[in-house]
């Protein structure tokens, strides 16, 4: 039995207890091209964890300060330490530690704020001096945890230097190496900086890779090149290349990159002597910054859409630069269906946050932009909370629930009010901790909190599929709407509605009538189906299965377990090839505004085959328990 079924979503399935890829298809079907997790619990923490469990071993002395400054060294006089941390008196200056054997290679690095100071700016470098995260006293606050992520390109040593007079203190420093090998989800593009706890704020989704295949990369594609504007040496590993003009110098690989493909690119160099930016690229996919380094190696997941190209390092010249030398230069492709958003500003953002009020611990008045649902909030103390806008009405110490219109809703505090929590009713009923200590937008409690990925506006991912000639789907969504205002594609192959209209598409709607509170789930050959369900506002909680399969014309849309089917013609035909939107029509239109808790699946099948009635009671049970709903 034959058998191209596809699964986009994003990771494998692991561990003793799981269910293995082979048990979701008949005996001898094939193999599932891609299917994500565990689905007793598919859930971005799972991809999060998995991130968490590449990191290594602490590989800094002394990060509490417990034995004063031994193992690091500053500029100046201005850093003193205690016991749990180290304090800046003002003057700008660095402290460092030199760690062995970090050049070239991605860290992560963690401390905790002491005091953010009362002015200037605290800054950490992971490479001499240059500013890889800059945070000014009015960003930060007491017992933050601050993550810096990058990679090591000019030497051993970890700076904190303070400008603009800085006089705040900083413990529990870490620094960790993290395997990028073993993680699958990344804040950017190119696969350089991995999403890892604490989640914060600000954090997007720039690619999510498909762990189905274990991320095993193929085999060597890079074993001739071309040198492009140079006069160097033999274009043979080690490549000395001289430049013959200004602009671009270095070596390419012959035209073998194919669209829609991920490749890891790996380039390293020595004898850059004038430090010109080098850089590496791959089927037009420029996404990863360069390094001005003498000598490094750069490392990244490229790939574009653009047919017949190739793989580049090179770096921005002079025509009489001379010198540099390619001494490693490999390209290997990556399988899967691999999530990208190039664009930083469209990438959505993490979040572990449901309060929505700030400075919690004791609060002062306040405003939220509400939306049209009910809200729980809670509080201790001796004071009052009276609302108004969105809501009215005077409130003591206690949980109470409150209906909301869309809008602004102020919070007018007398008295003292402490320990404050607002948040969605919908959020205040499925076991998460009753309170959560917000003290800024990026600095609260997230233990216990899922993760979500939070769409809205312009925010949203891509990946291709070829269906192989399949006539079935089944495809699954876990998260909530956080409004019904405006039409919102979830997920999209091909196009279900519109001038742009394809056959052998698919798409979940949320919603699919403006100002209604519904959901929807369309599939077409060449005739288009729909299967609607009302009574879905915003901000439900929902698991979402949607069932295609145009030649037996069904469509079918499962939300929290209740079935809606239709069995109207779909008429003839296949599922396409296609780019798929997670988030959006296209990337240009009907933005979906959500919270996603779990990657989504899609499974396409051969007629003749067909997921078994225990594995979908399971991916539907998995993805209903990622959202707080139990079937």
């Amino acid at each position: 039995m034959q058998l191209s079924s596809l699964s986009l979503a994003l990771t494998a399935i692991y561990g003793s207890g799981d269910l293995t890829i082979s048990q979701l298809l008949p005996a001898g079907a094939g193999r599932v091209a891609a299917i994500y997790t565990d689905p007793a619990k598919p859930s971005y923490d799972e991809c999060i964890q998995k991130n968490m469990d590449a990191l290594g071993p602490d590989l800094v002395v002394n990060g509490g300060f417990d034995a004063g400054l031994t193992g690091w060294q500053q500029t100046g006089t201005n850093w003193s330490a205690a016991s749990g941390y180290a304090a800046s008196d003002g003057t700008n200056g660095y402290l460092y530690q030199t760690v062995p054997d970090l050049q070239g290679k991605v860290v992560v690095v963690t401390f905790t704020v002491v005091a953010p100071g009362t002015v200037g700016t605290l800054q950490v470098s992971l490479n001499n001096g240059g500013a890889t995260t800059t945070y000014p006293y009015t960003q930060i606050s007491t017992g933050q945890v601050l993550t810096t992520i990058g990679r090591k390109t000019l030497n051993s040593s970890v700076y904190f230097f303070t400008t603009t007079g800085w006089n705040g203190a900083i413990g529990n420093i870490s620094v960790r190496e993290i395997d990028l090998s073993k993680c699958a989800l990344f804040s950017d593009a190119a696969g350089q900086t991995p999403v890892v706890y604490p989640i914060g704020a600000g954090k997007g989704k720039g690619l999510l890779l498909d762990r189905s295949a274990g991320l095993v990369l193929g085999s060597e594609l890079a074993t001739t090149y071309t040198t492009v504007n140079s006069s160097g040496t033999s274009p043979t590993l080690p490549a000395t290349l001289s430049s013959t003009a200004s602009g671009t110098c270095g070596l390419r690989t012959p035209a073998f990159v194919e669209p829609f493909k991920k490749y890891k690119v790996t380039a390293s160099w020595v004898g850059n002597t004038a430090n010109r930016l080098v850089r590496i690229a791959c089927g037009g996919d420029y996404t990863l910054a360069g390094s001005t380094a003498t000598a490094g190696t750069l490392s990244a997941i490229l790939g574009g859409e653009t047919p017949t190209e190739y793989a580049w390092v090179y770096f921005t010249a002079t025509a009489s630069d001379q010198g540099f030398v390619v001494t490693e230069f490999s390209v290997k492709e990556l399988p899967g269906h691999h999530q990208q958003q190039r664009t930083a500003a469209a990438r959505g953002e993490f979040s572990r946050r449901y309060n929505q009020l700030l400075a919690t611990a004791t609060l002062a008045t306040q405003s939220i932009t509400a939306i049209a649902t009910q809200y729980r909030l809670s509080f201790a103390g001796a004071g009052t909370v009276t609302l108004s806008g969105a809501a009215t009405g005077v409130y003591s110490a206690g949980s109470h629930t409150i209906t909301c219109t869309a809008g602004s809703l102020t919070l007018t505090v007398a008295g003292e009010v402490l320990t404050a929590d607002l948040r969605f009713e919908a959020d205040a009923t499925i076991g998460l901790p009753v309170y959560q200590r917000v003290t800024t937008a990026s600095d609260y409690d997230e233990t216990g909190f899922p993760t979500y990925w939070r769409a809205q506006t312009d925010d949203w991912a891509k990946t291709h599929i070829n269906p192989n000639g399949a006539t079935k789907s089944y495809v699954f969504w876990a998260g909530q709407k956080m409004s019904d205002a405006a039409l919102g594609v979830i997920l999209e192959v091909g196009q279900t509605s519109g001038a742009g209209q394809t056959n052998g598409a698919l798409t979940i709607w949320g919603p699919i009538t403006a100002g209604v509170p519904d959901v929807a789930f369309r599939s077409k050959g060449t005739v288009l189906s729909t299967s609607s369900a009302g009574g879905v506002p915003a901000p439900m909680r929902i698991g979402i299965v949607g069932v295609g399969d145009i030649t037996n014309d069904i469509c079918d849309l499962v939300v929290n377990g209740t079935t809606t089917s239709s069995a109207s013609d779909q008429g003839t035909g296949t599922y396409l090839e296609s780019n798929v939107y997670f988030g959006s029509r296209a990337g240009t239109s009907l933005f979906a505004n959500i919270r996603e808790y779990a990657p989504p699946t899609i499974l396409f099948l051969q007629p003749t085959d067909s997921l078994s009635a225990n594995h979908l009671a399971k991916l539907q049970k998995g993805y209903a328990k990622a959202v707080g709903v139990t079937l």
